[in-house]
């Protein structure tokens, strides 16, 4: 636990995390609308890979949310607070295997979003990411439960 300490520390210092109170019940919600987008997304997969993949990434921001709320804190709110969760994703509390893809995940839903010509995925891709996104909440809720 003393490496998670020290990661966390880092993060302080670096002005990329806020001290923040949160309550249990605060954790569990945020857990359960990562859930929820997970599951919108796989509805609106079919008609709109690309908003099926922005919900997606934002279902595996929201896990990792939950997770500095557990920790007791949160994002800075500045410019370049979604490198930061890259950064987050690194916390040795969770299963780097499963978070390995996050980082290209957070790159293909900024094409979506901000591309000058919108990038489009095919479906069985963005199925794939919506899996990946799955284990991560999974994991960020297994993290939680041991922290």
């Amino acid at each position: 636990m003393a490496d998670l300490k020290t990661e966390l520390f880092e993060l302080v210092e670096a002005k990329e995390l806020d001290a923040l109170f949160g309550t249990s019940d605060v954790v569990e919600k945020t857990l359960k609308r990562a859930e929820l987008n997970l599951v919108t997304a796989e509805v609106a997969l079919p008609a709109d890979q690309s908003a099926a993949l922005a919900l997606a990434y934002d279902a595996a921001g929201k896990a990792l949310s939950a997770l500095l709320l557990q920790l007791g804190y949160r994002v800075h709110e500045r410019g370049g607070s979604h490198a930061t969760f890259v950064r987050i994703t690194r916390l040795s509390c969770l299963d780097q295997g499963v978070w390995s893809e996050f980082e290209q995940l957070k790159k293909m839903r900024n094409k979506v979003e901000y591309g000058a010509f919108q990038e489009e995925y095919s479906l069985d891709f963005v199925s794939q990411a919506i899996a990946q996104s799955r284990l991560m909440v999974a994991d960020a809720r297994r993290a939680i439960s041991v922290l």
